[in-house]
């Protein structure tokens, strides 16, 4: 798994890129919480490839847009989340790695630096906060699966409803 896990996944890499989507799909397929920072877009993406993670997903996005959902500054990306949620993680003028896997891993600790924090404050805030904050980590995959699958509408329903309503 490590070797596949480094390898590129660029299209330039051709043949390389197939070992690292198994890769995905092995740490992804278990149970263990997972988390996942933009988590409706990575999600997407991965369905893209087959890949369907399983167990909890965590999003610290998600998650510090329940604690702040005004504040855009500290919601705009990753690293401004850090910065304003764990700031011990990063400093204020911290650049993030230039290099492709340097970058995932950084990025990867700072999600999870994120979700620590996040979790700590949920916590912090009581049952009814803590139960709306678990609802809400529900949707991101259920989102990813509608905007990659589509949604089937029922056109003869649609129709019967819309006379209805011009005769209401």
């Amino acid at each position: 798994v490590g070797e596949a896990a480094l390898c590129g996944t660029q299209p330039a890499d051709g043949e390389r890129l197939e070992p690292a989507w198994e890769a995905l799909r092995l740490v992804l397929g278990g149970r263990a919480e997972k988390v996942l920072y933009d988590a409706q877009r990575q999600l997407a993406l991965l369905a893209v490839r087959g890949i369907a993670p399983r167990g909890l997903l965590l999003d610290p996005h998600v998650g510090a847009w329940m604690l702040s959902p005004g504040d855009e500054e500290r919601l705009r990306d990753l690293h401004d989340m850090a910065r304003g949620f764990a700031p011990h993680l990063v400093g204020p003028r911290h650049a993030p790695a230039s290099d492709g896997c340097s970058r995932c891993c950084e990025d990867a600790l700072l999600a999870l630096g994120v979700m620590l924090h996040v979790e700590r404050r949920v916590r912090d805030m009581g049952s009814r906060f803590d139960r709306a904050y678990a609802q809400e980590m529900l949707l991101p995959p259920v989102l990813a699966r509608m905007e990659v699958g589509g949604l089937r509408v029922d056109a003869s329903l649609l129709r019967r409803q819309a006379v209805d309503c011009e005769q209401a």
